[in-house]
């Protein structure tokens, strides 16, 4: 049985007030975490191991992603195109 602190059996406790879209954005947060934390293990594990040198870590941009408009039909057709 795992230990419970006071800190946990509030979010415990708060977690039961929240609607049903408020648990469903908590719940892709905890398993983004989870994901997260669970990618720096096996990271940590390969770095140890020799089979990886550095862990490169994604540069974070302030600035959101914008698509550059282009003219003409889509890029996409394009491509499909010169590949024939």
């Amino acid at each position: 049985m795992a230990v419970t602190t006071d800190r946990l059996k509030w979010i415990m406790d708060s977690v039961g007030q929240l609607k049903t879209d408020e648990l469903r954005e908590l719940y892709c947060e905890v398993q983004r975490l989870l994901l997260v934390d669970e990618q720096e293990v096996v990271l940590q594990a390969l770095y140890e191991s020799g089979l990886v040198r550095k862990i490169r870590r994604p540069q974070s941009s302030s600035t959101p992603f914008k698509p550059v408009p282009i003219s003409g039909k889509p890029l996409s057709e394009t491509i499909i195109e010169e590949r024939r």
